[in-house]
């Protein structure tokens, strides 16, 4: 399977969104996470923008194709992020998903929870 075909994404609704235009968020092994707006709406989301160039082998295209299979079907939940929309042009697959805001003072704590129980996360997750 080549990249183009990742998924069925749609190139046309590259038009919806506003995505590389916004601050980056995060940086991965695949790709750059940036914020996006809606055209219509002006709402913020996340855009995990996955280079082509970096998907050389067939397992690398097949665990993207998988994430936003899983991510398709995943149910609705607030503590899961969810898949607005999909599309691609000629250097990356883009997925717009739920931005997730954080503040400062909550990540830290999660760290310095995470640090304190070590091997039982739950525990750090059930006092943040």
């Amino acid at each position: 399977m080549s990249p183009e075909q990742l998924a069925a994404i749609d190139p046309k609704r590259a038009k919806r969104w506003r995505c590389v235009a916004g601050p980056e968020l995060e940086r991965g092994e695949f790709g750059v996470t940036y914020l996006c707006t809606e055209h219509a709406t002006g709402e913020a989301f996340a855009c995990k923008s996955i280079s082509k160039k970096k998907l050389r082998t067939t397992v690398d295209i097949e665990d993207v194709r998988r994430e936003v299979e899983i991510m398709r079907h995943l149910p609705r939940h607030p503590n899961i992020v969810t898949l607005r929309d999909t599309y691609e042009n000629d250097n990356a697959v883009h997925l717009v998903m739920e931005l997730c805001r954080i503040t400062l003072v909550r990540f830290q704590r999660l760290v310095y929870f995470l640090h304190v129980y070590g091997s039982e996360p739950t525990q750090a997750f059930h006092h943040v």
